[in-house]
């Protein structure tokens, strides 16, 4: 496994790198994002792997922009009838209890 310890020492040094503004946009400038998530890509199927897969992403969304959803408002077009409760009435469900018939 030599090989594997090669990659996970490079991007160990990625990752220090990448703790300063100039080596994020280095490592993007040099198509290193495309590298790693290509690379990654490859190995997804091996178990063996994964700790190669987790640190490539964390280098990969410390070096992308953050960018909001394109979305006008956070409400959800699925709603959900909220649980009966004595604790909590649901509004408009009064003298209704969640207690089990019997």
């Amino acid at each position: 496994m030599p090989l594997r310890r090669l990659r996970l020492a490079n991007l160990c040094i990625a990752q220090v790198q990448i703790c300063v503004g100039s080596g994020r946009k280095a490592l993007v400038e040099a198509g290193g994002i495309r590298v790693l998530y290509e690379s990654a890509q490859d190995v997804i199927e091996c178990r063996e792997m994964e700790n190669l897969i987790l640190l490539a992403s964390v280098i990969m969304r410390k070096c992308c922009p953050r960018n909001k959803l394109p979305v006008s408002r956070f409400n959800s077009v699925v709603t959900f009838e909220k649980p009966m409760s004595e604790i909590y009435p649901v509004e408009g469900a009064e003298g209704r209890t969640n207690k089990p018939d019997g």
